[in-house]
């Protein structure tokens, strides 16, 4: 039974990409969005880490992936499980 609770708890979350264009409109990056099917926000650091490593990175299709992210998100270290080369963070005024 323990696959089948990861599994629906997999599926509770949605990742969204929003494209990120210059001057020429060209699309030079996707921002990534990450929320629970319901629509609230996902709480749970390690489980969004999770998500945009396994999910999102490949939404993107070669571009950099623009993140938003908490305080604690960085504070706790959950950047570092991010390939550098692939994800600018977009840290808020919070």
């Amino acid at each position: 039974m323990q696959p089948i609770t990861s599994l629906r708890a997999a599926t509770d979350v949605l990742v969204a990409r929003q494209p990120v264009y210059d001057m020429h409109l060209k699309v030079v990056a996707y921002e990534l969005l990450v929320q629970r099917k319901d629509g609230s926000s996902v709480v749970d650091e390690a489980e969004a880490t999770s998500t945009i490593s396994e999910i999102g990175l490949n939404l993107v299709a070669g571009q950099p992936a623009y993140i938003p992210v908490t305080r604690a998100f960085l504070l706790e270290g959950f950047a570092t499980a991010l390939p550098a080369d692939r994800v600018v963070l977009a840290v808020g005024p919070d």
